[in-house]
Formats: C-alpha cells, sequence, structure tokens
C-alpha cells in the first residue's frame, strides 16, 4: 500500500504537469494563429483601406495592387481593378457626352431666346409674330437634330450602335454650314473664300455625324480667327477618299498647342475673348467623330499666320 501510494502521488503530479503543457500549448496555437492571419490578411486589410479611400474620393486613380498580397489573391484584385477601370471609364464618357451636349446645344436655345425675346419687346404685326416664330422653329428643327446626332454619338462611344453608312454628297452639307454661319462672318468682317462643287462624288458615311463634325470645323474657323482675316476652305475629291480643309488666321496658336486643343476644355487665349463663350469642346468632338467615321482630323500650322485643320475621310 505505501508502494502504491508514492506511485499515484507521481501520477497525479505528472497528469498536472500534462494539463498545464496542453493548455499552454493550446495558448501558443491559438497566439501563432492569430499572428499568421493577421500577417496573411495585411495586404488585404490595406488594400479595403485603399478602396475605401478612394470611394470618398472624386477622379481618384485606381488603387495599386499591395506587392506582399498573396499569390492567390492576386487574380482577383486584379481582375477587380479591372472592373473599377472600365466603370471609370464609362463614368468619363457620360460626363464628357454631357459636355459635348451642352456645347452644342448652347447657341440655338440662345438663339431661340432671342427670336421670342424680339418678339415680345414690342407689339408686333401678326406676320411679323409669324416670321418670328418660323425662325424660332428652324432653330428647333436644327437643335433637334444636332441632339439625335449626340445621342447617337453616345451609343457609338457604348458599343450600343453601329455607325449607320448611306451614300451622301458632302457639298449640300457644306453649304448648308456655311450659310448658317455668314452673319458671323459678315459681322467679324471675315472674308470666306470657298470652292465648292455643285456635286461631289458620294461618300459612304454617317450623314449626321458627318454634319456635326463640318459645321463645328465651320464654325470654329469662322468664331475665332482674327478679325478682318480670310478663311479658306479646300475639299479634295477623289476616288479613295474625302479631305476639308479650312484654314484661318492662328492667332495666338503655337505648334506646341496641336494635342492640346484637341482636349476638352483648352483653347487659346484669343479664342476665350471670343465672342459666344463656348467651353472648348468642339475641336475634341470634332476628333472622336473622325475617328468614329474611320478619318482622321489634323491641325497643321502652313507659316507663321495660319493654321489648317484637315478631316480625310475614306469612300
Amino acid at each position: 500500500a505505501r508502494e502504491t501510494e508514492s506511485l499515484e502521488k507521481r501520477l497525479a503530479e505528472m497528469r498536472g504537469h500534462l494539463a498545464k503543457g496542453s493548455v499552454a500549448t493550446l495558448v501558443a496555437t491559438w497566439l501563432v494563429i492569430i499572428f499568421i492571419a493577421s500577417w496573411s490578411l495585411k495586404p488585404i486589410t490595406e488594400l479595403t483601406g485603399r478602396l475605401l479611400k478612394r470611394s470618398t474620393e472624386e477622379d481618384s486613380p485606381v488603387p495599386e495592387i499591395p506587392s506582399n498580397l498573396p499569390v492567390e489573391l492576386s487574380g482577383l484584385a486584379q481582375a477587380f481593378n479591372t472592373a473599377l477601370a472600365r466603370a471609370e471609364s464609362s463614368r468619363a464618357r457620360e460626363r464628357e457626352f454631357a459636355r459635348h451636349a451642352a456645347h452644342e446645344l448652347r447657341t440655338p436655345v440662345a438663339g431661340i431666346q432671342a427670336t421670342l425675346e424680339q418678339a415680345l419687346h414690342r407689339p408686333r404685326s401678326n406676320e411679323e409674330l409669324s416670321e418670328r416664330i418660323a425662325a424660332a422653329l428652324t432653330l428647333t428643327e436644327g437643335m433637334r437634330g444636332t441632339l439625335n446626332s449626340l445621342m447617337r454619338l453616345a451609343r457609338l462611344r457604348g458599343g450600343l450602335e453601329a455607325v449607320s453608312t448611306v451614300a451622301t454628297d458632302p457639298s449640300g452639307i457644306l453649304r448648308d454650314h456655311l450659310a448658317a454661319n455668314r452673319a458671323v462672318a459678315e459681322k467679324r468682317d471675315l472674308t470666306i473664300e470657298a470652292d465648292i462643287p455643285v456635286a461631289l462624288n458620294p461618300l459612304t458615311t454617317d450623314a449626321g455625324l458627318l454634319g456635326v463634325l463640318l459645321s463645328n470645323l465651320i464654325e470654329n474657323a469662322v468664331r475665332y480667327a482674327p478679325a478682318h482675316s480670310v478663311v479658306k476652305i479646300a475639299v479634295e475629291d477623289s476616288a479613295g477618299f474625302f479631305r476639308f480643309a479650312i484654314s484661318n488666321g492662328r492667332g495666338d496658336l503655337k505648334p506646341e498647342d496641336r494635342e492640346r486643343l484637341f482636349e476638352p476644355f483648352q483653347r487659346g487665349s484669343v479664342a476665350a475673348d471670343s465672342e459666344g463663350g463656348h467651353a472648348g469642346l468642339g475641336l475634341s468632338l470634332c476628333r472622336e467623330i473622325a475617328t468614329l467615321l474611320r478619318g482622321k482630323l489634323e491641325m497643321t500650322f502652313d507659316d507663321d499666320q495660319t493654321v489648317t485643320f484637315t478631316v480625310t475621310l475614306p469612300r
């Protein structure tokens, strides 16, 4: 019995040590797991913080992927960044469309307002009122056509619609837009030298977008050319392409402005003081339309006095 009692005492002590060791091992294992999990999730926590910060900042860049992100999650993070970039591109297109729409509709809305204000300024005969109402309706019809073209442009940029090509004679479009800008040219004492044939070879293109393109280039030259200068228009008609070039005084423009002026809201200082108060979106819209029509729009400086905008479209 005395020998058994000693053995049981040692066994009890051993059980106590084993219990303490087991608890210590569990606690150590738990701490190691927490440390490893925290260390492993640190890149994810860092990426989450960047995404939350980006959500509160306007036009912030796509967050960078942490270099220590686990390989298993790098692909997921890259796919998420790609989705963010596409969403941002879509938002940018929407903002750009709104700017283009405001730019294109500002002039006809001002014309309608001026026409109606003149009609109400003093008592007028029924004939005079009818003439002014007809003038306002003409401006409204042009504004509706422009709005339809801009809506089509937005759908084209979003890949929701293909360019609708039909056989079009550019000469009629050119003459119409020249006539629409004659009053502004006369007011600024500009001389327009344009030799446009009665009929040109048919151009297979989108007539609505072509009209917006040519009207913006003509309006840009007439409004922003130095007063008392000459605006020259040249048309090259061949079997393979149609080329339209319009030249005017360069004013303060320099060769280094060539690409800058095709960005939204970019203008020369002379243009900024010109009548009309345009936002500097016409040329960016023109280049985008030229690209959609599989052509190109270029700006060249012929000499110290002249700048030329040339649009080339395939037949």
